[in-house]
């Protein structure tokens, strides 16, 4: 009878990891994206739109970046992490390197890449240089969080009728690359109630839907049912057991 434990043990961890989470939170313009990154007190922001200039979280301006500086200034934030990355906006991030595939491949857009290769080309941009090096950071025990643009899509599922459902402004191709990689997508938007004569208000109170829906594209790796309402960082990693 073998005695002691099994070879294969010392591979075995126990216990929750200490990475930093991975998170996507996709809105409509003035949802409050933006405002919800400038609560997080150990923040700071790689601002690739300009649009926060108004806030007072620290942030990198970066409109003008291509892939090679974008690259550089990731690099060094492996090298020395100071706080938790968030990104804004991952339609600007993905407008980076889509221009640096185009390089890459001497096209002028992605369609003109050979056989139609142009969205698999990207999102193998988008995972061997841009989320390797973002997991790098998550390890570090680093949050990364991106702010993305929604759009709404119509969604053919055999069990529903046809919907439209609130996705991020991708490429399907990136937008199921980028949804594996995540352990948190929210969708954030203002609440909506009825004025009793068949109208829609929205109200000023924020929402963070964390499940999908038919009509919403979330998920999260937390356990967490319910949407999130007036949603902080610091209140988000309370409920999901991050520092």
């Amino acid at each position: 009878m073998a005695t002691g434990k099994p070879k294969w043990a010392s591979f075995e961890v126990q216990g929750k990891s200490k990475d930093g989470i991975r998170a996507l939170i996709c809105g409509d313009e003035g949802a409050g994206k933006t405002y919800l990154a400038d609560g997080d007190a150990e923040g700071r922001l790689l601002d690739l739109d300009d649009g926060a200039k108004f806030y007072n979280i620290p942030r990198i301006p970066a409109m003008d970046w291509d892939a090679n500086t974008l690259y550089q200034f990731l690099d060094a934030f492996i090298a020395e992490p100071v706080g938790n990355l968030h990104i804004d906006t991952l339609t600007s991030l993905v407008r980076i390197l889509t221009e640096e595939v185009c390089r890459k491949e001497k096209v002028t857009e992605l369609r003109k890449v050979p056989w139609g290769g142009g969205q698999d080309a990207l999102c193998d941009e988008i995972k061997k240089q841009l989320l390797n090096r973002l997991d790098q950071i998550v390890r570090k025990g680093h949050h990364v969080i991106m702010y993305g643009h929604s759009r709404y899509k119509v969604v053919k599922d055999p069990s529903l009728p046809e919907h439209e459902q609130a996705q991020a402004r991708l490429h399907q191709k990136a937008q199921d690359l980028i949804a594996e990689w995540v352990d948190l997508w929210g969708n954030l938007s203002l609440e909506k109630s009825s004025d009793g004569d068949g109208g829609v208000t929205k109200t000023q109170t924020r929402v963070m839907h964390v499940t999908e829906s038919a009509d919403i594209k979330a998920k999260n790796r937390f356990a967490l049912k319910e949407p999130i309402l007036d949603p902080t960082w610091p209140g988000i990693f309370k409920l999901i057991g991050a520092k």
